[in-house]
């Protein structure tokens, strides 16, 4: 999988700092794993329910490692469900929907750790 940006819309300017980091990237994306891309964080998602990992955590331990487990194991739910979207919804919900499901939602920033707080939700895509 591979990305490229450009500092470029708006352009910098009066003073603005141009863009940050790397304007290309790539992944390699081992076999026993699922590319993902994080779309962003949004209010609303209109999909199916695939699952639910809040059973699986453990609120007193290192919480970053937590949610990219169950990120994970919500991709593999969505490639099993042959769906091109998902979302983590409430720390560990798993949504997932073939088309995109943005409609009416509006990004929002009630999102930690690459999943979405109680009723917001982070999203990723599967790519082709």
């Amino acid at each position: 999988m591979s990305r490229e940006r450009h500092c470029d819309n708006p352009v910098p300017a009066y003073g603005g700092r141009h863009c940050g980091g790397f304007n290309k990237g790539s992944k390699s994306c081992r076999t026993d794993e699922v590319c993902i891309a994080g779309v962003g964080c949004y209010d609303s998602f209109s999909s199916d329910r695939l699952g639910s990992f809040t059973d699986e955590i453990d609120w007193y331990a290192h919480f970053s490692s937590q949610m990219q487990r169950i990120v994970k194991k919500c991709a593999h739910l969505a490639v099993k469900k042959r769906q091109r979207f998902f979302a983590v919804e409430n720390f560990g919900n798993c949504y997932g929907a073939q088309v995109s499901p943005f409609g009416s939602a509006s990004k929002a920033t009630q999102c930690n750790f690459g999943v979405g707080l109680k009723n917001y939700y982070y999203v990723y895509e599967i790519p082709l």
